[in-house]
């Protein structure tokens, strides 16, 4: 661990404080591996119509970004097919409430219309909940 804190720049103990808290690990070979991410995000979405901030996990928060990525290739090309692979999906929070991606073009345009969609958002997540 320390030829990598070393390359980061840190402590060691903080480098090893630091995945204790966050990450499930296993160490192999004396090579240290990352097994599960268990830091939460707030990451903005769009739900029913609404704009939210949800705290979710490092996987969710992928999805989200993809989803986000979609819907603004979408009010970029107005072609519904970037939203297809989103239809029906869900995302649960880290609360364990599931929030369903918004698919419907009407509402996004709503949304964007209404000011609730800003595109700072998408490439700017609120960070560590």
């Amino acid at each position: 661990m320390t030829p990598t804190a070393k390359r980061l720049g840190i402590a060691p103990e903080r480098l090893g404080r630091f995945l204790r808290e966050n990450a499930l690990v296993e160490k192999k070979s004396g090579r240290i591996r990352i097994i599960q991410d268990r830091r939460q995000f707030a990451m903005p979405m769009f739900s029913n119509g609404r704009s939210r901030n949800v705290k979710v996990s490092s996987d969710a928060r992928d999805q989200i970004s993809q989803y986000l990525v979609s819907v603004t290739r979408f009010l970029n090309s107005n072609d519904v097919s970037h939203l297809e692979p989103f239809k029906g999906l869900k995302v649960r929070s880290t609360s364990g409430r599931s929030y369903i991606f918004e698919t419907d073009p009407n509402r996004l345009y709503e949304m964007y219309e209404a000011g609730e969609f800003d595109i700072a958002i998408l490439y700017k997540p609120l960070g560590y909940a």
